[in-house]
């Protein structure tokens, strides 16, 4: 018997997370007879990856200096990005605008809301949140509003899989009228 290691390596994607879990746990040395086979399993996580196609390197090693390595293939499924804005016209104030933004594509873990211009708010702003496919959700676009505020231009931007759609909002209080 040779007292062997399990090493994953790291893929080129950071976001791809890989590794050895039950026996063989990276770093955790188990006995291996000689002509013996074993199954292991080697667990990842790929929710933030944008790419479908990795390659890492797997070895088992020994302290006697017996090695052997080969590379694991992993295609990810990326889901289809497919966000539709609708413009639902001014919110109750007057002040701002109402959005309809619907997921056309698949279900979605990593979508991002946000303004391009840090005068213009989005409610709700989201970072990293669930949209299930079919789902719709009712975004606010609203100025921030300080002293000599007349107006404010700028984008309402949703994204997944670093896949942005943005929405052009360009809100004004009436000619001849500040705050």
């Amino acid at each position: 018997p040779m007292m062997v290691k399990l090493v994953c390596g790291r893929p080129a994607d950071p976001d791809l997370l890989l590794g050895f879990v039950g026996e063989g746990s990276e770093g955790k040395p188990f006995s291996l007879e000689p002509g013996e086979e074993r199954e292991f399993m080697l667990v990842f996580s790929a929710q933030d990856v944008c790419t479908p196609n990795h390659t890492v390197p797997v070895r088992i090693t020994s302290d006697s200096g017996y090695s052997d390595e080969a590379e694991v293939a992993v295609e990810v499924r990326l889901p289809e990005v497919k966000l539709v804005w609708e413009e639902l016209g001014p919110d109750e104030s007057g002040t701002g605008m109402k959005l309809r933004l619907t997921n056309a594509g698949d279900n979605l873990t990593d979508l991002s809301l946000a303004s391009d211009n840090e005068r213009l708010a989005v409610d709700p702003a989201v970072d990293h949140g669930v949209f299930p496919a079919g789902q719709s959700m009712e975004v606010l676009a609203r100025p921030v509003l300080f002293e000599g505020y007349t107006g404010v231009k700028g984008n309402v931007i949703a994204s997944a899989l670093r896949k942005p759609t943005s929405h052009p909002v360009e809100l004004a209080l009436k000619e001849g009228e500040q705050v």
